[in-house]
């Protein structure tokens, strides 16, 4: 993962829809919140990925997916993963635990995932920044994320 996973996305119908079953499969996996949902219905709405009530009845498959995404699309899908984690508050031990699975699937290495995580903790930390005056307070939820003091500061300089 080596550039900014949705520089030029350009997802089929198809992949679209795989890539949102992954999120409500994630999603359940330790009990959906409705600011997951409003997640994964804005990634439906800007990306032709079908009907999240047609979609929550549906399996995921991450072989399928996997066969489906690459390049960037499999970097988005993983970013995606951790900000739909991150939506109710907090990356549960049973989402992470599904993450690793699907990276697993994927043929992502741990280094892989780690930069996913990254990326997405950078782009939470950099939102909250932009809408925080207390700097302080956002420096202590990204360490609570586990950003270390050069991630923090790469974030509350929008460096994402």
């Amino acid at each position: 993962m080596s550039t900014h996973p949705f520089e030029d996305l350009q997802l089929t119908n198809a992949q679209s829809e795989c890539f949102a079953l992954g999120l409500v499969d994630l999603a359940k996996s330790d009990g959906i919140h409705q600011s997951e949902l409003e997640l994964i219905e804005e990634f439906l709405s800007s990306s032709g990925g079908g009907d999240l009530d047609e979609l929550m009845n549906k399996g995921f498959s991450a072989d399928a997916a996997a066969e489906l995404l690459s390049g960037n699309a499999t970097n988005a899908f993983f970013y995606s993963c951790f900000l739909l984690a991150y939506a109710d508050g907090a990356l549960s031990e049973i989402e992470m635990d599904r993450i690793k699975s699907f990276a697993s699937t994927f043929g992502l290495d741990d280094a892989q995932l780690e930069t996913a995580h990254d990326w997405a903790r950078t782009y939470l930390v950099s939102s909250l920044a932009k809408e925080l005056k207390n700097q302080t307070l956002v420096r202590e939820i990204a360490a609570h994320l586990g950003m270390s003091t050069a991630q923090i500061d790469a974030a509350l300089l929008g460096e994402n």
